[in-house]
């Protein structure tokens, strides 16, 4: 097991180390520390420490800035990314989250300033994506963690396999194989949820079988 790295009583920007305080889900170190300047505490990850990602209390931040999120950055896209999944059935991704009853914590989908705080304390870093610990959890700080893209991508739920010219294959790829949207799929299992997903697309393969 690898020595823990004691960050007790060194500086990051204006944040101090005060003691190590517990660890975040994904077992990440989480240190007690005290902003410089207007002297409040608050946990952040050590890795966003020593990674430079966290060097600064954000009540410090005018209270202006804080009412005018940057649009540009990538964590906001996150996080308005995780709310349109939640939220606007319009979206794509509807059907996997908020279709299933997954939403987002109160404290989150008013507030991205609790989010960028969380996000922040919890070791965000860019090559990083946000991650459901329990997939049929809700967005929450005690049921998110940042794991890499890469990571994330294998572990997908929404990945289906379906049977499909004598293999076991993503829908999607059996989608372009067949020539078939695949929302025309996912629209047909809304409207009929009795129904498999390997049903809906076997109806659409015989009806392109027949036309």
């Amino acid at each position: 097991m690898a020595k823990l790295n004691d960050l007790t009583g060194k500086a990051f920007g204006n944040w101090v180390v005060l003691y190590r305080n517990g660890s975040t889900a994904n077992k990440a170190a989480v240190w007690r520390c005290k902003c410089g300047i207007c002297g409040k505490e608050h946990d952040v990850v050590g890795s966003s420490l020593l990674s430079g990602a966290s060097t600064k209390c954000r009540s410090c931040v005018p209270t202006i800035a804080l009412k005018k999120p940057n649009r540009n950055t990538r964590l906001y896209h996150i996080y308005t990314a995780m709310k349109q999944r939640c939220y606007n059935p319009k979206t794509n991704r509807y059907a996997d989250y908020g279709g299933r009853g997954i939403s987002v914590c109160d404290q989150w989908k008013d507030s991205f300033d609790a989010f960028a705080d969380w996000a922040f304390s919890s070791g965000y870093a860019d090559g990083l994506s946000i991650d459901r610990i329990d997939t049929n959890g809700n967005y929450e700080p005690s049921n998110c963690r940042w794991i890499p893209i890469n990571v994330q991508a294998s572990n997908r739920r929404n990945v289906i396999l379906v049977e499909y010219g004598n293999e076991s294959i993503p829908l999607q790829t059996a989608c372009l194989n067949a020539n078939i949207p695949r929302s025309t799929v996912d629209n047909y299992r809304r409207k009929h949820p009795e129904l498999s997903v390997q049903e809906a697309f076997d109806y659409y393969v015989s009806r392109r079988a027949w036309s």
